[in-house]
């Protein structure tokens, strides 16, 4: 009984820290009918596109930027301050839905460690060249590991606060045939270049936020 009764205070109690859900916000520099929009985008074929990240420690292999589509799970309750960056509408999935497609929280370094993660950046690039010899699998899950590594801070703006969640394009071939569908990545040629998104599907979706 007593166990019981504790484990409803912890369950409780974490729920003001860290949210059960992943929500992708639709409005990052847009106004609200552009976040809107977007939302309705989204839904109309349950894609998420992969977008290109920024180009600190998200850069990527070949000279492109590493692509991926992002996720916090701030509790809602405490999505005020993130809402006046990134919209007030969003789409919110179960932690384990996602969690089972490749999502995984990123790791925050501070500069302090930084190079030190750069050195291992480093040579994840010259293994990736050919100018060093790696184990092509070791090289792969070494690429899919730091795909998940994001600054603490970047100049004057802590990320921290942000709590990220990431599924990357060189993740999503972990669902690739996979009993859980539709986890797969696709391409299409939109403006000239090829364009990467997550399939969902209707019953991933939790809830929206309007």
């Amino acid at each position: 009984k007593h166990a019981g009764l504790n484990l409803q205070i912890h369950s409780k109690m974490r729920s003001h820290f860290i949210s059960e859900y992943l929500t992708h916000w639709t409005g990052n520099g847009k106004d609200d009918n552009q976040g809107f929009n977007n939302l309705m985008s989204i839904l109309s074929n349950c894609r998420l596109l992969l977008s290109d990240g920024a180009p600190h420690f998200r850069t990527a292999w070949s000279g492109a930027h590493l692509r991926m589509t992002c996720f916090t799970d701030i509790p809602h309750h405490l999505s005020s301050e993130h809402c006046q960056r990134y919209g007030k509408f969003g789409i919110a999935f179960k932690k384990r839905v996602l969690i089972d497609y490749g999502a995984n929280p990123v790791l925050y370094l501070t500069s302090l460690k930084k190079d030190d993660a750069e050195k291992v950046y480093n040579y994840i690039c010259d293994a990736n060249t050919g100018k060093i010899a790696l184990n092509s699998e070791v090289l792969e899950s070494l690429k899919k590991f730091f795909g998940f590594v994001q600054d603490y801070e970047y100049g004057t703006e802590t990320y921290y606060y942000e709590r990220e969640w990431r599924i990357l394009q060189n993740n999503l071939e972990y669902c690739e045939g996979s009993v859980i569908q539709p986890g797969k990545y696709d391409s299409s040629i939109q403006n000239g270049k090829k364009q990467y998104y997550f399939q969902f599907s209707q019953n991933d979706v939790e809830f929206l936020i309007c």
